[in-house]
């Protein structure tokens, strides 16, 4: 099989090899009877040369391209020409005696070995697309054992009916909603037995986790979870925006936000501007609102305002827009506090007017704000 390949590929056999020079020496053979005594004689002087210059070369190592396809050929026997390890070993074997062989080894080891892996990636695509039907086919199948389970419960099935058919045949998603959804209902159906007619009065509702506002409605406990996350995340951001005071609208002023800049860039900046800006920090204020329960009125209101925000380059906007903000927040805070009875912890500190003098003592200078902002401290009133 090695002596096929070899031929194959590299076109060196000594046997052919051979048999071509047989028949060049035959058609000669047959060029000399056809000439006249004299050609036929100066010919035989040629042939003479020629043959003994063959014979030379015999002597002194044979012909040079007959032993090299025998060599070839020899070398080509030791090796698995039929894999790309096998040909790679061959191409380092021969490179001394035949370097263009080597070469043609090389290629055909590298388009073995692509072949293989273009083989190998068609496989894995066909097996993956094979487990993607397969996948389809048995959550159809699910699905289908679902809706007939289902539909063959009677009228007044019980709860617990329901889900033992969702806990057979339902998908995890579909089992761990219906399970937390039987959860919030039995909890709110548990809490309206227990406390039926509690209407002016909120709190909690036994040891279930659901929870009455002051109308009677029961929340369970998931979404009591959503509305003190709200109330929580509204309180702290009022917090945040209490600390902004009139100078530190005016001494913010630039039409560059600074506090989104490198140490490079932010050494451009005035220290009192710089200074303001991160106490303002409006990337602070946008961490604060993401942080907001989605879906919430206060999410709602602060993602509408966050859309809003004038900048740092008009001092009177800026402080209109934290005038509003801190109201909607009031307000947001306060409809809680009803509803549910929530005591707040954060006030609103008022309005903040540019035109108003600053309190005696109040010290403005660029060292005093940057020791007071700039170093992190505890928040305070909590």
């Amino acid at each position: 099989m090695a002596e096929n390949i070899v031929s194959n590929l590299f076109g060196i056999d000594p046997a052919a090899l051979q048999q071509q020079r047989a028949v060049m020496d035959s058609n000669q053979a047959y060029r000399f009877a056809q000439l006249d005594p004299l050609q036929q004689a100066t010919m035989s002087i040629y042939q003479g040369s020629a043959g003994l210059g063959r014979g030379v070369n015999q002597l002194l190592g044979g012909d040079e391209q007959l032993n090299k396809a025998t060599k070839v050929r020899q070398l080509a026997s030791q090796f698995d020409l039929a894999t790309p390890d096998g040909l790679e070993q061959f191409a380092k074997a021969v490179a001394p005696i035949a370097p263009d062989v080597t070469q043609v080894a090389i290629q055909r080891a590298n388009q073995i070995r692509t072949n293989i892996s273009q083989r190998q990636t068609a496989e894995l695509t066909q097996e993956k697309t094979r487990l993607d039907i397969a996948s389809s086919q048995r959550r159809i199948e699910q699905d289908e054992k679902l809706r007939e389970a289902l539909a063959a419960l009677p009228p007044n099935a019980t709860e617990a009916q329901y889900l033992a058919v969702f806990r057979q045949f339902g998908s995890p998603d579909q089992q761990a909603r219906v399970i937390q959804a039987s959860m919030d209902r039995n909890a709110k159906l548990a809490a309206a037995q227990a406390e039926a007619g509690a209407v002016g009065t909120a709190g909690a509702v036994g040891k279930t986790g659901a929870y009455r506002d002051i109308n009677g409605t029961v929340y369970g406990p998931t979404e009591m979870k959503t509305i003190r996350n709200e109330f929580k995340g509204s309180q702290d951001l009022l917090d945040t925006l209490n600390q902004i005071t009139p100078q530190d609208v005016k001494n913010s002023e630039s039409f560059i936000d600074w506090t989104t800049k490198s140490n490079e860039v932010k050494s451009l900046a005035t220290k009192k501007t710089l200074t303001a800006q991160s106490k303002i920090a409006l990337s602070q204020l946008m961490q604060q609102i993401e942080s907001l329960p989605p879906g919430s009125a206060s999410d709602a209101d602060m993602r509408a305002a966050m859309k809003n925000f004038p900048g740092y380059s008009d001092p009177d906007a800026l402080a209109s827009w934290i005038n509003d903000t801190k109201a909607k927040l009031e307000r947001s805070i306060a409809r809680s506090a009803d509803q549910f009875g929530f005591k707040p912890t954060v006030r609103s500190t008022g309005r903040i007017d540019l035109k108003a003098k600053p309190a005696t003592g109040v010290s403005t200078s660029d060292n005093d704000l940057i020791n007071k902002y700039l170093t992190p401290t505890s928040q305070q009133g909590r």
